[in-house]
């Protein structure tokens, strides 16, 4: 007989560190046979995934459970919640530095994947030119090709927009040849398309994307501001002139 809920678990580390089981546990439920975090995902290395699954173990239950991984950075730990009733339910942790994206989880067979990432590689927001327009905010965009993919890359920028609402223009840079880990190209019009896609009506602000090269200009309100960077190879830029 087919267990009433069951979580099926994927970690995706996308970054240069060594994650090792330190503890796991289910507070309801069980995992499932030969496939918790002990047998399937004791260790996940650099830029590998491994996944686990638990499941209810009775009639009308749910299943419950976490597993915390440590590293040279500092500690990992993610948790769910698939009860018999109510909604489901995950947090997660990560150190200083790194950040984790969540993704699925509905269902009773739910199936949740956590991504984790340098902050770098995924945004950096910061108040650029302020001094000439406080109304607007900046986006660079830091080593995009090491993101799992375009559509989570654009997920991801999309959040940090929706938190621009009110301000009268945003500015997203983008480098010249940048690309995610599968080759695919990230310029700026691949980031408009996604933006839009993923956005209800549209873009719900009026946002500027442009590409960063050797010299690049950024409007303001009231006038163009210009600065020379030089980018070594396909990398954009995160931080502040």
């Amino acid at each position: 007989m087919a267990p009433s809920r069951s979580t099926h678990c994927t970690i995706v580390n996308n970054t240069s560190l060594t994650l090792n089981l330190t503890g796991s546990g289910c507070d309801h439920g069980q995992w499932t046979l030969n496939f918790g975090p002990s047998d399937t995902a004791n260790t996940i290395p650099a830029n590998d995934k491994k996944s686990f699954q638990a499941e209810s173990a009775g009639v009308m239950t749910g299943d419950q459970g976490w597993a915390k991984y440590g590293s040279s950075a500092g500690d990992f730990q993610f948790n769910f919640n698939n009860p018999f009733s109510g909604s489901n339910g995950y947090s997660e942790s990560a150190p200083d530095g790194y950040k984790i994206n969540l993704e699925g989880g509905s269902g009773n067979d739910a199936r949740v994947t956590w991504t984790i990432q340098h902050k770098s590689n995924l945004e950096a927001t910061g108040t650029l030119y302020e001094h000439f327009n406080r109304s607007i905010n900046f986006h660079g965009i830091s080593s995009l090709w090491q993101s799992n993919s375009i559509s989570s890359f654009g997920q991801e920028l999309l959040k940090s927009l929706h938190r621009d609402l009110g301000k009268r223009k945003t500015i997203v840079i983008v480098a010249e040849g940048a690309c995610d880990k599968d080759g695919n190209k990230i310029g700026a019009e691949e980031i408009k398309n996604i933006l839009a896609d993923k956005s209800e009506g549209g873009l719900a602000l009026d946002t500027r994307i442009t590409t960063l090269g050797h010299v690049q200009r950024l409007w303001t309100e009231n006038k163009f501001v210009s600065k020379r960077r030089r980018v070594a190879g396909p990398k954009a830029w995160g931080g502040q002139i």
